[in-house]
């Protein structure tokens, strides 16, 4: 699994750990809800501030964030 894939896939899981709309994570952190959209589905992949703010906003490392980790907390 490449980069874009473990990110689309740890983005989804994160946000759904955190039980939270799409919505909310835009809100919240200032990301645009349709981009947010093609990170989760892989058809994007964010630039670094984005990923960090995404980290920062699910508590998470951007190790794990990005899959270089086994498992995301």
């Amino acid at each position: 699994m490449g980069y874009a894939d473990a990110l689309a896939t740890n983005l989804r899981v994160q946000r759904a750990r955190k039980n939270v709309r799409q919505q909310d994570v835009a809100e919240a952190t200032g990301i645009d809800q349709a981009a947010l959209s093609q990170y989760e589905n892989g058809a994007r992949v964010p630039g670094v501030e984005t990923v960090v703010r995404l980290a920062d906003y699910y508590g998470v490392s951007l190790d794990s964030l990005a899959g270089r980790t086994k498992a995301v907390s």
